[in-house]
């Protein structure tokens, strides 16, 4: 199953919250991955 950006985002949050850093950081390295031009992901 392939998420929209904007569902990994949600996941890569809930995973944060919940504590599970490592998760988290794996979803969000795979969003950035895929939108390498998308500032607004990376803060820039």
């Amino acid at each position: 199953m392939r998420h929209t950006i904007e569902q990994a985002l949600q996941q890569d949050i809930a995973a944060h919250k919940a504590g599970k850093l490592q998760d988290a950081e794996s979803l969000y390295q795979a969003i950035l991955q895929s939108q390498p031009a998308n500032t607004n992901r990376t803060g820039k």
